[in-house]
């Protein structure tokens, strides 16, 4: 059911406004700067605004007093939303719709913006021309039917995701056009400054939803459940948006990115991240400052793309889209700072599930960075308001438990981003060759602790990985062969030591324990379970990850292909070779669940070294084992469903009785292997090596044999299925004389 924009305050609560506190002398306008005084005086009490509220048609009412009083009085309109959706929620014992809260937070949001712009000091001209001008009749109409303006719920979820693009926007840009037009703008600036209010709303509804913290529960939730990015933008949404950017920064420009983003010389990553109404204004608005060209995804990857636009995107932000509390010329020493405030927001959210993080977590981390501390308690004396918090309002702000805040980033592959960012500083330090006396610039115990700090919880997903990797390649002068071999062996220097339990087992307080203590204090109730185990768990398995994605990237490089080589199993400056210890590692996992190796490591051991391992009785489920190294693997009894194991080399292997149930095997090497009992139900074994290799009574119901290798050493003998398999090959149906 469509919510009207204000009305349902009087309609859902008339019972607690009494007819006799309704009446009151006061205008529209003048009701709005009471209800906003009312507020700051005495707080959300339903007794004491409800006279005000009942005057009010919209909090666009406050447009009918005289623009420059409004803007001067600086009044704190998302405050007045939040207060009033506490009041709601309070006196009807209900959550408010999406369509609700939206409808007052928008309408604050709007009003905020508004006064924002029009203070900057390019804007002082203007607001002397608007001056004290009185409004119309007419335009008083045109507010006041603001307040029937009905408002569904997708409505509700674009103005929430793309307000500019919304109907809201039109609306209210309407309104306020009129407004300006009446006070003496000529029609072209009226409408180029209601166009620009509108695109710079986003931000304050950012504000307001942190503000709101949990009593905005819809617009918690929407957040939570990535909201933001399911609502991409389709063509017909893309193309309304151009059009209004074209009326901001000319028609030409507007054609030239949409030409831009339609060339073939645009990668794909780049035309996705444009579907995303927050990303699309960034790469547009850089486009238009020359810092986004064709010229600079030529040669590179998906991944590549995506890692330069990013990296321009955080660069143009910090210097040229600067925050409203730090609008003056940054030295370079200044802007490293602001990128440290955006790495620790990356790993803050990264470390409390990879959705969003408390702002006081953030700020605990930031008290060791002496220049992000000076900046934020610089604009804290300046503004007496909360800095971070409107540092990071422009991009990923979204409620938190007990109204505190917490920050979500409105693209999470941006998070992850910049927690790599950060942890690309850690490995270059960590590289780094020690002075004199020293074996290297940071020390074991110093590297051990950053390890648990930055690894000890939460995940490194593909993508934080393939950033990481693409930081080696750009970076050389932070690594060069040499460091990443050093880089290497500390890290495997770690992993030996990890697995002998060194750190779980090292006297109190252990470096799990201090890390556990760190998170529980700045995470507080949120429902995660955090304990020395996790903690560990999570750090060991983290450095594994690391370790599979040097092996890869050292085998692509010839001079470091014979150094770089890790193997789960190996032992530390031996060579000894514990088939057992990676088996024992994935054990250790299920002490947080049974599922837990595969959640972590499941989709980054492509390429690994896993050869001649005792993996029986494992659930390796879904695990993607692509181009590995799995000769002499001993895994019978296991569960590898739905593994991905495509050009994987698994000759001479174990697999009695394991299930392979719709598990892909495209070229894989299968030869002399043994398969007895096993089930390749649904399994594409494409091209797949069965040379020498023993199926006896396997299950092939179902599976694909497109082009599958096999000799006169094959056993097939009590194999089932055969005869709903795909694509089995003639001359097998010969040999085994099938009909």
């Amino acid at each position: 059911m469509a919510t009207r924009l204000w009305t349902f305050l009087n309609t859902d609560i008339r019972e607690f406004f009494s007819v006799e506190t309704a009446k009151t002398g006061a205008d529209s306008a003048k009701a709005v700067l009471e209800l906003a005084k009312a507020l700051k005086e005495q707080g959300p009490k339903d007794a004491t605004l409800a006279p005000y509220v009942q005057q009010i048609s919209s909090l666009l009412d406050v447009l009918n007093s005289p623009i420059a009083q409004v803007v001067g009085s600086a009044l704190p309109f998302v405050n007045i939303a939040t207060s009033l959706l506490k009041i709601y929620t309070d006196l009807t014992q209900e959550e408010p719709t999406l369509e609700k809260s939206v409808a007052l937070v928008s309408q604050a949001a709007y009003l905020e913006s508004f006064q924002a712009i029009l203070r900057l000091p390019e804007n002082q001209q203007l607001l002397h021309q608007i001056g004290d001008a009185p409004t119309s009749t007419a335009v008083e109409t045109q507010i006041h039917t603001l307040a029937n303006l009905e408002l569904d719920d997708n409505e509700a979820k674009r103005a929430l995701t793309c307000f500019h693009t919304s109907k809201l926007a039109q609306a209210f840009n309407t309104v306020l056009a009129a407004r300006l037009r009446q006070a003496g703008l000529s029609e072209t600036d009226a409408r180029r400054l209601s166009d620009r209010v509108a695109w710079d709303t986003h931000r304050y509804i950012n504000q307001a939803l942190a503000d709101a913290g949990e009593s905005v529960k819809p617009l918690a939730e929407l957040y939570r459940n990535g909201g933001r990015e399911a609502l991409e933008m389709d063509d017909d949404h893309q193309n309304r948006w151009f059009a209004q950017w074209g009326q901001l920064v000319g028609t030409e420009k507007a054609i030239d990115v949409q030409q831009f983003l339609q060339d073939d010389r645009c990668p794909d990553r780049v035309r996705e991240l444009a579907r995303e109404p927050l990303l699309l204004y960034l790469l547009a608005a850089m486009h238009r400052d020359g810092e986004l060209t064709l010229q600079m995804f030529e040669g590179g990857g998906e991944i590549t793309a995506k890692n330069l636009i990013y990296s321009r995107t955080l660069d143009w932000v910090l210097t040229k889209q600067r925050p409203e509390w730090l609008n003056r010329d940054l030295t370079e020493i200044e802007t490293e700072g602001l990128q440290q405030i955006l790495a620790e927001a990356g790993l803050c959210v990264v470390q409390s599930g990879g959705e969003h993080a408390p702002i006081k977590m953030i700020e605990a981390r930031l008290k060791n960075e002496q220049m992000a501390k000076s900046l934020l308690d610089e604009a804290r004396s300046r503004l007496g308001d909360n800095p971070l918090r409107n540092a990071l309002a422009a991009f990923y702000l979204q409620p938190g438990k007990g109204g505190d805040g917490s920050v979500e980033f409105a693209h999470k592959s941006f998070g992850e981003f910049l927690y790599a960012s950060r942890l690309k500083e850690s490995l270059s330090e960590w590289a780094l060759p020690g002075l004199k006396r020293q074996k290297f610039y940071i020390s074991t115990e110093r590297m051990d602790w950053e390890i648990y700090d930055l690894l000890g919880f939460g995940s490194l997903t593909p993508e934080i990985v393939e950033y990481l990797m693409l930081f080696l390649d750009a970076c050389p002068e932070m690594f060069n062969s040499e460091k990443v071999l050093r880089l290497f062996k500390r890290l495997e220097n770690f992993y030996f030591r990890w697995c002998d339990g060194e750190f779980i087992d090292a006297d109190p307080p252990t470096l799990p324990q201090k890390k556990m203590r760190i998170l529980r204090e700045q995470l507080g109730d949120r429902d995660i379970s955090i304990g020395q185990r996790q903690i560990d768990i999570h750090a060991g398995l983290n450095v594994m990850i690391l370790l599979f994605a040097l092996h890869r990237y050292g085998q692509m490089k010839d001079d470091l292909k014979a150094q770089i080589n890790f193997h789960p199993c190996v032992q530390k400056n031996t060579s000894d070779f514990d088939d057992s210890q990676l088996r024992r590692i994935i054990q250790y996992s299920y002490c947080i669940r049974n599922t837990r190796f595969r959640a972590i490591l499941g989709a980054l051991l492509i390429g690994s070294n896993l050869s001649n391992s005792s993996l029986h009785i494992m659930s390796l489920s879904y695990i993607n084992l692509s181009q590995s190294n799995l000769k002499g693997v001993s895994c019978w009894s296991s569960d590898l469903r739905n593994a991905n194991l495509s050009n994987a080399d698994l000759s001479g292997g174990n697999f009695t009785n394991t299930s392979f149930h719709k598990a892909k095997f495209l070229n894989a090497n299968l030869s002399s292997t043994k398969l007895i009992s096993a089930v390749f139900v649904e399994a594409d074994l494409s091209g797949a090596d069965l040379c020498d290799a023993n199926l006896a009574n396997t299950n092939l119901h179902n599976a694909s044999l497109t082009n599958i290798i096999w000799d006169e050493n094959t056993n097939w003998e009590g194999v089932r299925g055969l005869e709903t398999a795909i694509n089995v090959p003639e001359a097998l149906k010969k040999q085994l004389g099938l009909g």
